[in-house]
C-alpha cells in the first residue's frame, strides 16, 4: 500500500484509540532509561553488592517513600507521526528530494517492582511509509530491557538483557538520531541478548564472595558482523568489611567468543589485591596479577599486570576514584567523579581499555540522562531501582530522552583499545530542565577481523568528539517544550579515511489532550559534512504526533 493511500486510514485508527483511551483516567507510564555505563576496569573497592530486592528498613509490599506500590505494570501504546522533509532518503544534496514520512508505532512499557523480579523494558515497532518512494518503506525495532530476578532470597540471582537498536554501519557515516527511524544508508539493526546468574554469599565471619555467569548473543539484520555468542565466567572472594584497616580480594575471570569468522578465542585475567583504609574517607589499593588473551590474535599473549588506585569519598555528595594497571594492550586506567546536590547532578568518568566485542558488538560512548538523575535523587531514595524508576518518569514528564542525542554506539569489526571520557551535569528547577554532555572518543584497532574482512587494521581508527545540550520548560501541568543541539566531529586516523562533521538542532512542544493522549509538533534540522565524496547532506524537516497510552 503507497504512503498518500495509508496515511488516512491510519490517522482514522489512531483517533477512533484516541476517543476511547481518553474515556479511562490511568497514570502515565515512565519513560524508558538506558542501562548504567559499564566499568571497563575492575572497579575501585566498593561496598558488599546491594540486593536487588528490598533495600534496608523497607516494608514488603512498599515502595521507598511508604507507598503502595504496584508490582507489574503494563502500558500498551501507539503514536502516528507525519513528517514532512526536504530530504526523506537522508542523501547527498543533489540527489535530495522532499515528501512525507508516516510513522505508525506501537509498542508495549513494562514495569517490574516486586520481591523477586525488579526491571523494565519498552519494545516500539516503526512502520515507515515513505510518499516519494515506496523503496524506502521499512519496519525498525527498538527494544531496551533490564530485569534481575531475585531466585533464592539473598543468594542467587538472575540478569537479562535484551535490545535492539539501530548502530551506525561506519563510524564516518551520519550517526542516527535518538528516537528518530531513518532511511539512511549507515543503518543497521543490532539484536543482543543476554542472560547472567550469580550468586554471592559469606565465608564465615572471614569473607565475601561472588560467582558469576554470563551467556549472551548478538546478531546484525545484513551480515556485517556474523553471528557471534559469547561466554564469560568470573569470581571474587574478598575479605569481610569489619572496620579493619587492611583488605584483600582476588579476582579471576575467563570469556570466550566465537562465531563463524573467528573459531573461537579465550580471554583470562586473574588479580590480587591489597587495601588499606588511610582514613575513613580515603582507601588505597594496590594490585597484581596476569592477563592472557588470544583476542588479538595469534600468539596468544601474556602480560603481567601490576596496579594501584584510589576512592576517596570527602562527602556523602562527592566520590572521587581511580585505577591504573598494566594491560596486554599498554597502560589501561579508569577515573570517575561524582557530585549531587538537591537539584543538580554531575558525572565524570576517563578510561583506557581493550574492547573485544564490548557490550557483545558496540561500545557505548555516552552516558546516560537517566544516570545523571538517578544520582541526584540518591539523597531521599536508598533504592536504586527505585531511583532509576523515578529517574525515567522524570524525563518523561520533561520529554527528553535518556539516551545521547546521536547514536552512541560503535560496530567493529575489530577488537580496538579505546580512550574514552565522559562529562555530564543535569540541572532541574520548578519547571526548567537543563542537560549538558561532553564525550571524547579514540579507537585504534588491532588483532584480526572479527567477520572474516580482509580490511587493513586501521580502517576504523578515528577520534569522537561530542556535546550537546538539552532543555525543557513546563509551560503548564499539561504542557512542555523542548529545544535540543548537538555537534559531533569524527577525525580518521589513518590516511584515506575522511573527517566528518554533524550536527542535529530540534524544537518541539508536547501537551496533553488528555489522561491517556499526548500531542506534539516541532521542527529538526541536520546537517552531515564529509570529506568523502558525495557524503554531505542537509536535512529539514517538520513533524506532527499523537501517541495514547491503555
Amino acid at each position: 500500500m503507497n504512503g498518500p493511500a495509508w496515511r488516512p486510514i491510519a490517522l482514522a485508527i489512531v483517533a477512533i484509540f484516541a476517543s476511547q483511551a481518553n474515556a479511562q483516567d490511568t497514570t502515565p507510564p515512565p519513560a524508558p532509561s538506558q542501562a548504567p555505563l559499564p566499568a571497563p576496569l575492575p572497579a575501585p573497592p566498593q561496598a558488599p553488592l546491594p540486593a536487588p530486592g528490598q533495600p534496608p528498613g523497607q516494608a514488603a509490599g512498599q515502595s521507598a517513600d511508604g507507598e503502595p506500590r504496584r508490582p507489574w505494570t503494563f502500558t500498551p501504546f501507539v503514536s502516528l507521526t507525519e513528517t514532512y522533509s526536504d530530504n526523506v532518503a537522508a542523501v547527498a544534496d543533489a540527489l535530495a528530494r522532499s515528501g512525507w514520512i508516516t510513522d505508525l508505532t506501537p509498542g508495549l512499557r513494562v514495569e517490574a517492582d516486586s520481591n523477586r523480579v525488579r526491571g523494565f523494558l519498552e519494545y516500539r515497532l516503526h512502520e515507515l511509509r515513505y510518499s516519494t518512494d515506496s523503496a524506502l518503506d521499512t519496519r525498525q525495532n527498538f527494544l531496551l530491557s533490564r530485569f534481575t530476578v531475585d531466585a533464592i532470597e539473598n543468594f542467587a540471582f538472575v540478569d537479562a538483557r535484551a535490545d535492539i537498536t539501530q548502530e551506525s554501519r561506519s563510524p564516518f557515516g551520519a550517526a542516527p538520531a535518538a528516537d528518530v527511524p531513518s532511511a539512511s544508508a549507515n543503518r543497521v539493526e543490532t539484536t543482543t541478548l543476554q542472560v547472567s546468574p550469580w550468586i554471592r554469599g559469606q565465608v564465615g565471619d572471614y569473607a565475601n564472595y561472588l560467582l558469576r555467569a554470563r551467556a549472551g548473543e548478538v546478531r546484525t539484520d545484513d551480515g556485517t558482523i556474523p553471528d557471534t555468542r559469547s561466554t564469560e565466567w568470573s569470581g571474587r572472594l574478598a575479605s569481610a568489611s569489619g572496620g579493619t584497616r587492611f583488605g584483600w580480594s582476588l579476582e579471576g575471570s575467563f570469556a570466550n567468543a566465537r562465531n563463524d569468522a573467528i573459531g573461537s578465542l579465550d580471554d583470562s585475567r586473574l588479580r590480587a589485591r591489597l587495601y588499606w583504609t588511610a582514613t575513613p574517607s580515603l582507601r588505597l589499593a594496590l594490585s597484581g596479577g596476569v592477563d592472557e588473551t588470544d583476542f588479538a590474535g595469534p600468539p596468544t599473549r601474556r602480560e603481567q599486570t601490576p596496579g594501584a588506585g584510589f576512592t576517596w569519598i570527602p562527602s556523602e555528595r562527592l566520590q572521587l576514584g581511580a585505577l591504573y594497571e598494566r594491560r596486554v594492550f599498554g597502560d589501561g586506567y579508569s577515573a570517575s567523579a561524582a557530585y549531587r546536590a538537591s537539584r543538580t547532578a554531575f558525572i565524570f568518568t576517563s578510561t583506557r581499555d581493550a574492547a573485544i566485542l564490548p557490550g557483545l558488538t558496540a561500545t557505548e560512548t555516552r552516558a546516560s540522562l537517566a544516570d545523571v538523575l538517578a544520582l541526584m535523587l540518591a539523597g531521599g531514595n536508598p533504592d536504586p531501582q527505585a531511583r532509576a524508576a523515578e529517574a525515567r518518569r522524570r524525563l518523561d514528564d520533561a520529554s527528553l530522552s535518556a539516551a545521547p542525542v546521536l547514536g552512541s554506539s560503535l560496530l567493529s569489526s575489530r577488537p580496538v583499545v579505546y580512550k574514552q571520557t565522559d562529562a555530564a551535569v543535569l540541572f532541574e528547577g520548578a519547571r526548567n530542565t537543563l542537560a549538558l554532555r561532553y564525550a571524547y572518543f579514540e579507537q585504534r584497532e588491532y588483532g584480526a577481523a572479527l567477520d572474516g574482512s580482509p580490511a587493513p587494521a586501521g580502517a576504523q581508527d578515528l577520534r569522537r568528539q561530542s556535546a550537546d545540550a538539552s532543555w525543557s520548560y513546563r509551560f503548564t501541568p499539561a504542557t512542555t517544550g523542548t529545544l535540543v543541539a548537538t555537534h559531533q566531529r569524527t577525525n580518521g586516523l589513518t590516511e584515506g579515511t575522511p573527517d566528518t562533521r554533524q550536527s542535529y538542532v530540534t524544537a518541539a512542544i508536547a501537551t496533553d489532550l488528555g489522561p491517556r493522549t499526548t500531542a506534539s509538533a516541532g521542527v529538526r534540522r541536520m546537517r552531515f559534512d564529509s570529506t568523502a565524496p558525495e557524503a554531505s547532506y542537509t536535512e529539514n524537516a517538520v513533524f506532527a504526533q499523537i501517541s495514547i497510552r491503555f
